[in-house]
């Protein structure tokens, strides 16, 4: 396992790391986040710009989509200018999701804009999911993971997320009517050496994504399915919920046993991650004489359990596909309710120091 020892931090232990990293004079540092509606867009750019001034370029993609209300425009504008007022070296980049015929094109097109930033000028990238979408940020992370391999010693990536369950919940996407492969996770899905091959689909299960998950499942037609459930989670029903909520798909369309229900900490992206690649050690060696295994993956809900997800597809080249959204609604005033105690922070560092020193350790 790649990740096995990944360094992890969580709380205000992500706050004391970045200020230990970031305080040597010699680190030069490019932010990639989103730049949209969402409320945590600020948080990162904002707490790094107070640790590195004018050693941080930050970098902030704004998701355009045909359907956008006025209302999250409005709001994207708020935080485009507060953000604007304070950092000394910012771009916001608009990405088209979507093509004028609804064709997916926004993995592609912020891979292409990322590329074009990432030099030997920096030594860290910090990759901000806290606002963007699975199919921006699955590619992102692979592109730079990549950049980070070819010299492991002095190029460092982290990734980072400013979690909020409430704020999850409170977006609703619009889904196209077609599901795809995100952008560079494609796998060998679809190959005719893995025709033969017994497909188990693992989605994350969320509330509005009920439609989205039946659409997958009728174009994949997967052996089996094995969905993912959010446990243990800061709502210790959150579970609960979502069997209940998917009662019809589990017992009947899918026809989930019970042992095939799978369990993963909300916030420990680790744990996800170490029981994707368990589970594809196991099936490899049952059906590697029936025709091989083969996992898809569907990230969905939690952004913490998504990056587990984004981590054992890289590691494993496994397909992760997903419908793309033309739009989203939110409820504003269940968010500004929202205590700011439910915002839980996470750093993960992929690449860098840690693996070529030996220092890898979980320390969140």
């Amino acid at each position: 396992m790649r990740w096995i020892n990944c360094p992890s931090h969580q709380g205000e232990n992500v706050k004391d790391l970045l200020r230990e990293h970031f305080e040597d004079s010699d680190r030069r540092v490019l932010l990639l986040g989103g730049a949209g509606f969402d409320p945590r867009a600020p948080f990162f750019p904002l707490e790094l710009h107070k640790l590195l001034g004018n050693r941080l370029r930050a970098l902030l993609l704004k998701e355009e989509r045909p359907e956008t209300t006025p209302d999250l425009i409005s709001r994207a504008d708020t935080i485009r200018a507060a953000l604007t007022s304070e950092l000394k070296d910012l771009v916001v980049v608009p990405i088209d999701i979507l093509s004028p015929d609804l064709s997916v094109v926004g993995g592609r097109s912020a891979v292409t804009r990322v590329d074009q930033e990432l030099s030997s000028g920096w030594t860290d990238i910090v990759i901000d999911v806290s606002a963007l979408s699975s199919g921006i940020s699955f590619p992102i992370i692979r592109c730079v993971l990549e950049w980070a391999d070819q010299n492991p010693q002095h190029r460092q990536m982290h990734v980072v997320l400013a979690e909020n369950s409430i704020v999850d919940s409170s977006v609703s996407a619009m889904p196209l009517d077609k599901s795809k492969e995100i952008y560079g996770f494609k796998g060998k899905y679809g190959l005719e050496s893995t025709s033969e091959s017994a497909r188990l689909w693992l989605p994350q299960l969320a509330f509005d994504q009920r439609d989205a998950l039946n659409r997958i499942y009728d174009e994949i037609r997967p052996h089996d399915v094995c969905p993912i459930l959010p446990f243990p989670s800061r709502d210790p029903r959150a579970g609960d919920r979502l069997l209940e909520h998917f009662t019809d798909e589990i017992l009947n369309t899918w026809q989930v046993a019970p042992r095939n229900v799978i369990f993963a900490a909300e916030g420990n992206p680790l744990d996800l991650y170490r029981t994707v690649l368990r589970i594809d050690d196991e099936r490899t060696v049952v059906f590697q004489e029936a025709g091989g295994s083969q996992l898809l993956l569907t990230p969905t809900g939690s952004k913490a359990l998504a990056l587990g997800a984004v981590m054992a597809a890289i590691e494993r080249d496994l397909p992760v596909r997903y419908v793309e959204s033309i739009a989203y609604r939110v409820d504003w005033d269940l968010i500004e309710q929202a205590p700011e105690s439910e915002v839980n922070l996470l750093h993960l560092w992929l690449a860098g120091e840690p693996y070529s020193s030996g220092r890898g350790a979980n320390t969140g």
